[in-house]
């Protein structure tokens, strides 16, 4: 027979304690791990996500944005554990009272609301992991013009070309010296002569070549945005011109300082670098 009274609801919520207790910890080491050893740290971090279909590298950042908020440490490790494990069916796991939590507590959400706060929290969860990407050039600090942060743009953005971020945004060993420089943009692997097209509608502010980036070309975009295509091996653009999203700019190539045929793709909002892959891979 099934005991279904006091003990057995005492023996229930004791486990689901020691669950807690045993990944509070777990995300405590975790923490610990990435500030003394952040590249071995990051490695294993990126095994066991995969493993069990958990990102810690963004708990880790809800870790870091709790301890901020003024939280004890335990209730940081709480918030973390209930973003990377996400508790169903009745957990007592909470991430704490936040102005959000409050609110959305308070309502009946929507299918849109629902659906606009999804949308949020995977943004978030984007920068906080590439944050957290960056987190062993720390010291280093951010060049100038650099946001890790995403601006928000009004304009819809379509991917350059079809292909593979073959080299990110941000620090970096950089493949021709093997010093840590900071890269400024997205190299997009891609095959020599494929088209690259225009990321949005505007205007070609300057077409050129350098020692560095090879054939290039840059176009303004409404509200502050402005775009750089480099290494091509062919430009079909003149300064002046007036492109929409999807028109054809140049092709792909190895021109410049590349170790293989790849786009490389610079994003500026109001000024600053900001990491093309928030808008185009998230």
């Amino acid at each position: 027979m099934v005991y279904t009274g006091q003990r057995g609801r005492r023996r229930k919520k004791k486990a689901k304690r020691s669950w807690l207790s045993i990944c509070v910890w777990t995300l405590v080491l975790i923490v610990a791990l990435n500030l003394a050893f952040p590249k071995a740290a990051k490695n294993a971090r990126q095994k066991i996500s995969d493993a069990l279909g958990v990102d810690f590298g963004g708990a880790v950042g809800v870790f870091g944005e709790e301890l901020r908020a003024g939280k004890n440490i335990f209730s940081a490790a709480k918030g973390a554990v209930k973003y990377a494990f996400a508790p169903e069916d009745g957990d007592e796991i909470e991430a704490g009272n936040t102005e959000e939590g409050e609110k959305s507590a308070m309502k009946d959400d929507g299918p849109t609301d629902k659906a606009d706060n999804a949308g949020k929290d995977t943004v978030r969860g984007a920068v906080e992991l590439f944050k957290d990407s960056q987190s062993a050039f720390s010291e280093l600090g951010l060049p100038n013009n650099v946001t890790y942060e995403k601006p928000e743009v009004a304009l819809p953005l379509i991917k350059p070309v079809d292909g593979v971020v073959s080299s990110g945004f941000g620090y970096r060993e950089h493949p021709a010296d093997g010093q840590v420089k900071f890269h400024y943009g997205l190299d997009i692997a891609a095959e020599e002569g494929q088209d690259a097209v225009s990321i949005a509608d505007g205007t070609v502010a300057a077409v050129g070549d350098s020692t560095s980036y090879g054939l290039y070309v840059i176009i303004r975009h409404p509200d502050g945005v402005e775009s750089l295509y480099a290494h091509l091996s062919e430009v079909t653009v003149q300064n002046g011109d007036e492109v929409k999203a999807g028109d054809k700019i140049g092709t792909v190539g190895a021109t410049g300082n590349a170790t293989a045929a790849c786009l490389h793709l610079e994003l500026l909002v109001n000024g600053d670098y900001v990491n093309p892959e928030y808008y185009l891979y998230t």
